[in-house]
């Protein structure tokens, strides 16, 4: 078990080695991320002002993913105020970002 999670020993080898399917945001240390730089779309990546999932600051784990995005033209980034990890009470604030960040490409 992880936390509360029950995991597969093929998953858990996969979240915690080097290189594995799910190591796609090594931003706990130097290196790059395949997955973030084959990111061609345009991106927004969304976090709760109050996730607990965090290597450094939110802010700076944000940026730190979007840096690595070096083949994203449009890669924005947004806190969400008062959330959680699961936006839980936060939902229409959420919905309201996600709708008016994809307006920008309906117009």
């Amino acid at each position: 078990m992880w936390n509360w999670y029950i995991l597969s020993a093929q998953t858990y080898v996969s979240l915690f080695s080097r290189g594995g399917e799910s190591d796609n945001l090594p931003i706990s240390r130097s290196g790059s991320s395949k997955q973030l730089e084959a990111i061609k779309q345009p991106t927004l990546a969304i976090v709760g002002e109050h996730d607990y999932i965090t290597i450094w600051d939110l802010q700076k784990d944000l940026e730190m993913i979007k840096n690595q995005a070096i083949n994203c033209q449009e890669f924005e980034t947004f806190l969400l105020p008062g959330a959680t990890h699961a936006y839980e009470n936060r939902e229409v604030q959420l919905s309201d970002k996600i709708t008016s960040w994809l307006d920008k490409f309906t117009h």
